[in-house]
């Protein structure tokens, strides 16, 4: 498992559909393509982003990744 911690520095100085923004998500997007063509299963998630993060009646509105790993692969695996 990767933690990246620098990937969104772009996002912080460049706006969606720039041209560093876009050059960036290609190079990020072919890295991840190796990844993949080598067999790694490879998930991509944010520590921020742009929708509520609570629903209507105030409960989290979020994925949790453990649970999305028990429904996938098996209720022993382990995030």
């Amino acid at each position: 498992m990767l933690y990246l911690s620098t990937t969104d520095y772009v996002q912080h100085k460049h706006a969606p559909g720039d041209p560093d923004a876009n050059r960036f998500y290609a190079m990020f997007d072919h890295y991840l393509a190796e990844l993949d063509a080598a067999g790694a299963v490879v998930a991509v998630t944010a520590d921020h982003g742009m929708n509520a993060k609570v629903k209507l009646d105030a409960s989290p509105n979020v994925i949790y990744l453990q649970d999305a790993i028990d429904a996938w692969l098996a209720p022993d695996a382990r995030a």
